[in-house]
């Protein structure tokens, strides 16, 4: 199963602070979105479900106590 745009923002309603296009060490291709709001478990247990999402975290490197969740959609 596959998760689309309109399927992360259903899952994520609180919205999305800042998204980029990705290629990953591999060469996939992607874009990360960086979420306003931490995920919950629940939402955590639905996208886990889709074969093409990378959950992470990011930090800043001057500031590393300022996290933003983020879910990356890659492309097949």
């Amino acid at each position: 199963m596959k998760l689309t745009f309109t399927k992360l923002l259903k899952i994520v309603p609180d919205g999305i602070f800042e998204a980029d296009d990705i290629v990953t060490k591999y060469g996939r291709k992607g874009v990360r979105y960086m979420l306003y709001q931490p995920l919950g478990e629940r939402q955590i247990r639905s996208l886990a479900k889709y074969s093409n999402v990378k959950l992470s975290v990011a930090r800043y490197r001057y500031a590393p106590e300022i996290t933003h969740d983020c879910v990356t959609i890659l492309e097949d």
